[in-house]
């Protein structure tokens, strides 16, 4: 994940399904679009199905390093 724009992303602390908007959430016949919250640890990510793959190399990384901070 090279060539990043070096902004930090944005705090979430609720999730608005109903704003979201793109064709993959527009077609019934792909089936659901569940969010679901994890608790950001390096063993929850390891175990989840992120994609792209990538994503959670990244993340666990900066877990490990304490670059990601979580709050309660």
């Amino acid at each position: 994940m090279g060539g990043g724009s070096g902004r930090q992303p944005e705090a979430t602390s609720s999730v608005h399904f109903d704003d979201k908007a793109g064709p993959e959430l527009q077609r019934d016949d792909r089936g659901e679009y569940v969010l679901d919250e994890i608790p950001l640890t390096t063993e929850t990510i390891a175990d989840v199905k992120l994609l792209p793959e990538e994503s959670s190399h990244v993340l666990r990384a900066a877990l490990e390093r304490g670059d990601l901070l979580t709050t309660v």
